[in-house]
């Protein structure tokens, strides 16, 4: 392990002062693979500048950590989420300074190219408010559209394949998306502004989608 990438925990498992300041980085979200195996982080310079994502393999019977992927994005795009698939692919959600979402699908290492949705010069009907994904590739995006109202897109994994875009009513505000693990089926839940939820089973009972 060499210096600079080693990092060690303390015995409560989680990252010590000591190694906080070794390393520069202040981390705003962590999330372990489905094999824990590798921890995903968002970070930023202690010192400030732009967010990262940086990845580690843990070692050493989880005494210490190598990072193994480190992603930096252009000026304005703004990763604010990640969220693991079950072949330990990586999914970064990421806000440009326009506010468009774009979502990087990525490696632990650099073995493997990282793929992006939409593709470049891609335009997406309306503004992103909130975007879900489940370990299994289903990916749940929902807008709100030039009407004042809202659309649901579904996206699936590893091809980035939009396989739904279904109008919604009123503006969406979150979503909440869950898939039990084995299951090709998922729930969604969808608060609306000014009141009112909606539950949702997916994929629709009228699409046939190809999931992880």
């Amino acid at each position: 392990k060499t210096a600079e990438k080693a990092k060690r925990l303390s015995t409560s498992g989680t990252p010590s002062r000591a190694s906080n300041d070794l390393e520069g980085l202040d981390f705003e979200k962590l999330m372990f693979s489905p094999s824990g195996r590798h921890l995903a982080t968002i970070a930023q310079p202690t010192g400030g500048g732009n967010k990262q994502v940086v990845v580690y393999e843990l070692q050493d019977n989880r005494r210490a950590m190598m990072a193994t992927r480190e992603v930096n994005f252009n000026d304005g795009d703004v990763p604010f989420g990640i969220s693991w698939l079950i072949d330990n692919q990586l999914l970064v959600f990421i806000r440009s300074s326009a506010g468009d979402l774009s979502i990087k699908m990525v490696s632990p290492t650099v073995a493997m190219m990282s793929m992006t949705w939409p593709t470049m010069g891609t335009k997406l009907p309306g503004s992103v408010v909130d975007c879900q994904a489940s370990a299994q590739g289903l990916v749940a995006v929902a807008l709100t559209t030039p009407d004042q109202k809202g659309m649901l897109m579904i996206v699936t994994c590893p091809r980035m394949t939009v396989v739904a875009e279904m109008p919604l009513e009123g503006k969406p505000q979150s979503i909440l998306l869950y898939q039990p693990k084995g299951s090709y089926v998922a729930y969604l839940t969808i608060a609306f502004e000014g009141g009112g939820v909606e539950a949702w089973e997916l994929p629709p009972a009228d699409q046939t989608v190809e999931l992880m």
